[in-house]
């Protein structure tokens, strides 16, 4: 609806207009962004601008994807976030992790598209980033804030891990 709203009261899209504001700086932080196209994902990373993502609203309730692949791909920083417990039933960090990597694959259809380790550097530093917070969270290092999560591997919903091949 944005979009079109922006379209009708302005005669263009919302990042041309932004752009045309001077509102795309490293300032600026963008949430969700399923509606820009590819050029306008680029120049929006390109600016120098962030990206916020929360997969388990705009995902599971209007079934739209953000554009977090390419906007990574052209530079950006991305971020996870966990929009609202009302609409999607959680406030998940892990969750949204979880549907991240799926939807990554799934828009781009390759599985190699969102790795584990990518995902939790969204959820962590670059998360951080994309607040303006990194220099005093999203990482472990002396002088920052930090909560620790130990995830205990040997649990059975947290394996399997292969040692030998199994498709032979």
């Amino acid at each position: 609806r944005e979009t079109q709203q922006m379209q009708l009261r302005y005669k263009q899209r919302t990042i041309p207009y932004l752009e045309e504001h001077e509102y795309l700086d490293p300032q600026f932080t963008a949430v969700h962004m399923t509606t820009a196209n590819g050029d306008e994902v680029c120049q929006v990373a390109e600016a120098g601008c962030k990206l916020v993502v929360c997969n388990g609203s705009i995902g599971l309730i209007d079934g739209m994807i953000p554009p977090a692949v390419p906007f990574r791909q052209a530079g950006g920083v991305v971020g996870l976030g966990s929009d609202q417990a009302a609409g999607n039933n959680c406030c998940n960090v892990f969750n949204e992790m979880k549907l991240m990597a799926l939807f990554g694959k799934m828009k781009t259809q390759d599985p190699t598209a969102m790795p584990a380790d990518s995902v939790l550097r969204m959820a962590t530093i670059d998360g951080a980033k994309a607040l303006g917070l990194d220099a005093e969270i999203g990482s472990l290092e002396p002088g920052k804030k930090a909560d620790l999560i130990l995830v205990d591997t040997r649990h059975p919903t947290l394996q399997p891990f292969i040692s030998e091949p199994f498709n032979l």
